[in-house]
């Protein structure tokens, strides 16, 4: 079934190009409309996401484990390229004018390496050891406890600060073993590569979708809207790629606590300031043991689970006051809307309409009116919410969709029942299409190495 799907989509490429061949011209698809939402109801749908409330589902043993919601973050920090220089970003985020071509060296480990080897010694090694040979659990810090990151974005809390960890262990251990800087930089980049394609994707889009775009090695993507006159990109980095926000739980069981709090997990690092006497006592002794994560205990904990889509995130922005950004899904919104990013209804049409086989997964996905909003509180806040139904902003309805997927795949009167991935079909195809772009030129054959979490157990003894 799925080749013959396959087959369809190269054909329909092949007469596209006949067609462009003779004609000269290729038909591109038009730039996006105007979504029909207000400010005022982006602003109130924030609100009310923030309010609900996070609540655990009994399928833990289906969930993913919250390392992935640190994988990603991880990503998204390497694909936004960030400078170390006066510590400013060159570029936070991509949209349209920062299409795929243009953005320097994605995915390639810029937020771990940068262009000067912050962090590194002589021999080619993350300075993870104090002068006397203590290890410090810690990624490289200077006397004030600053971070010595190419991106220090990898330190906003710590969780992504011990994940940042995981790989500056791996490249050390490969520098014990023999290999040269460079060796290891290559071989740490091709696992990281790997990774991405077989484990972090294959985990978060729907199968199916995952499969057209990586299933093949040997076959070009076959689903692409033309980046060059579509919003792809910004729809991708300022709306659909922030799902990760919604995977984060309010508490997670680090070491010897079963109850560290998110608060606590953004304050718990140096990073801006925050905690330093809590890490360590002096600025080279070893981190605190009660926030050194073991990933092995952490990765295998069963309360260790990210929250799965939902649209209900309730995660406030520190020291923020504004209305705009007080509340994550608040300045989520309000990002993708400040882009131009079009409605979800407006991608899923031009998606249909170029590739017609498509139009099966999105009938699951009718009658918005009867899922969008189940299980909400509060919406009566949401002017005129009817109209949403019509034209959803992107954010809110790929946390959405990915929500009525999980109703589908547990459903045993469903045929979807059984189906891998979180995110919904329009979530996958706009993840897809990105990444076939991003790691087209990868090296993602083999490694030594099949999920985050191997990897991660790996480099707790190394």
């Amino acid at each position: 079934m799925l080749q013959a799907w396959k087959s369809a989509f190269h054909q329909m490429e092949n007469n596209v190009a006949i067609v462009a061949a003779n004609q000269k011209t290729v038909e591109t698809p038009p730039q996006a409309p105007l979504p029909a939402f207000s400010s005022e109801q982006l602003l109130s749908l924030g609100e009310v996401c923030n309010k609900q409330d996070q609540i655990d589902s009994g399928d833990m043993e289906l969930r993913l484990s919250a390392i992935y919601t640190y994988f990603g973050q991880f990503i998204a920090h390497d694909i936004a390229k960030f400078s170390n220089q006066n510590h400013q970003p060159s570029d936070t985020f991509f949209g349209i004018a920062r299409a795929f071509n243009n953005i320097a060296n994605p995915l390639n480990l810029e937020s771990l390496y940068g262009n000067d080897n912050i962090g590194i010694d002589k021999r080619g090694k993350f300075c993870l050891f104090s002068k006397d040979g203590v290890n410090r659990y810690d990624i490289p810090r200077d006397n004030n406890g600053t971070p010595l990151l190419a991106d220090e974005r990898n330190d906003q809390n710590l969780l992504i600060s011990q994940f940042t960890l995981i790989w500056m262990r791996y490249h050390n251990h490969l520098i014990q073993s023999g290999k040269s800087f460079e060796e290891a930089k290559r071989q740490t980049k091709n696992v990281y590569h790997y990774l991405i394609k077989w484990d972090f994707l294959k985990k978060i889009m729907f199968e199916d979708l995952w499969s057209l775009y990586f299933g093949d090695e040997t076959a070009a993507p076959a689903i692409q809207l033309d980046a060059a006159n579509s919003d792809i990109p910004a729809a991708f980095h300022s709306a659909t790629f922030r799902f990760g926000h919604n995977m984060v739980r309010h508490f997670y069981a680090i070491g010897q606590q079963r109850g560290v709090t998110l608060s606590e997990i953004l304050a718990k690092t140096n990073h801006g300031g925050f905690g330093r006497s809590d890490l360590r006592i002096v600025s080279d002794a070893p981190m605190n043991k009660l926030y050194r994560v073991n990933w092995h205990t952490f990765i295998n904990d069963p309360t260790n689970k990210a929250m799965e889509l939902s649209a209900k995130v309730k995660i406030n922005v520190p020291q923020l006051t504004s209305r705009e950004f007080i509340s994550m899904s608040t300045r989520n919104l309000m990002r993708a809307h400040d882009f131009g990013v079009a409605d979800a209804q407006t991608y899923i049409e031009r998606y249909i309409r170029y590739y017609p086989q498509l139009k099966r997964y999105f009938s699951y996905f009718t009658a918005p009116q009867y899922w969008l909003f189940s299980g909400f509180t509060h919406t009566d806040l949401i002017p005129e919410r009817y109209t949403l139904f019509n034209s959803t902003p992107l954010w809110f309805y790929i946390l959405r969709e990915g929500a009525k997927l999980r109703s589908l795949v547990r459903s045993h009167s469903s045929d979807l029942y059984g189906k891998k991935g979180i995110l919904g079909p329009l979530g996958s195809l706009i993840v897809g299409q990105v990444f076939s772009k991003l790691l087209q030129d990868t090296n993602t054959s083999h490694s030594t190495f099949t999920s985050i979490e191997e990897l991660a157990k790996f480099t707790k003894s190394v």
